[in-house]
């Protein structure tokens, strides 16, 4: 779509992007807002689920999103990714986590092995654009 397109350009270079005509603080404000309403609906079918509500019952839940959105091939630096990326990201950080439940590890190293995980597929984003792309 072409509010895709320009949340790319805006990603990628900010400079670029105002002199190909594209208003940032447009689309950065939609873009915030968007999210906005997403998080708060995610919230409420969340609250809708448990049954219940509490100010931190998300606590912990960005780094899983940001783990998914990396390990599905996001750069951290700008530039673009891609839908089914981050899903494939979500799925497979899904697949450790349960299989660390299954195996009965502490909440605890839950995290660190996420924070592993965070670690090395920032490392090789960067050994990928150093090294594959011109």
């Amino acid at each position: 779509t072409k509010f895709g397109q320009y949340c790319i350009a805006i990603g990628g270079n900010k400079e670029a992007a105002r002199l190909a005509g594209i208003n940032i603080y447009r689309f950065e404000t939609l873009t915030y807002a968007l999210m906005g309403f997403l998080t708060a609906f995610a919230g409420i079918v969340l609250m809708g689920r448990i049954d219940s509500s509490q100010a931190i019952i998300g606590a912990n839940m960005e780094i899983h999103t940001i783990a998914a959105v990396i390990i599905g091939g996001t750069s951290l630096f700008g530039g673009t990714g891609s839908i089914s990326g981050s899903v494939i990201g979500a799925v497979i950080l899904a697949v450790i986590a349960n299989g660390l439940i299954l195996a009965g590890v502490s909440f605890f190293w839950q995290q660190v092995v996420t924070g592993l995980i965070i670690i090395l597929a920032v490392a090789l984003g960067i050994f990928r654009e150093r090294y594959f792309y011109v």
